[in-house]
């Protein structure tokens, strides 16, 4: 498998405001604007706040996931490495 240069093949569609990458929508946002969002939901909602973020996660990492496992026919273990290895150059 490819090792994955995020930076060199990420794409910004200005009309649409889409950042993508290889046909996969991200969005930016940094861990300090997470984490007083999961606070605020959390503090507001009580233990159903923290049920809400972990659903919304956990949804847009396997909505990323099938995608690659469409455009590149990865397994899902391949996945979750690519996955990983993406990461790690977005942080």
């Amino acid at each position: 498998m490819e090792k994955v240069s995020l930076l060199s093949q990420i794409e910004f569609h200005q009309e649409t405001g889409s950042l993508l990458f290889k046909d996969v929508r991200y969005m930016l946002i940094r861990p300090e604007t997470l984490s007083a969002l999961q606070k605020g939901i959390e503090k507001e909602l009580g233990p159903r706040g923290a049920d809400l973020i972990y659903e919304s996660g956990f949804t847009g990492g396997r909505l990323s996931a099938e995608r690659y496992r469409e455009l590149f026919h990865l397994s899902s273990e391949q996945v979750l490495h690519y996955m990983l290895e993406m990461g790690g150059q977005i942080g």
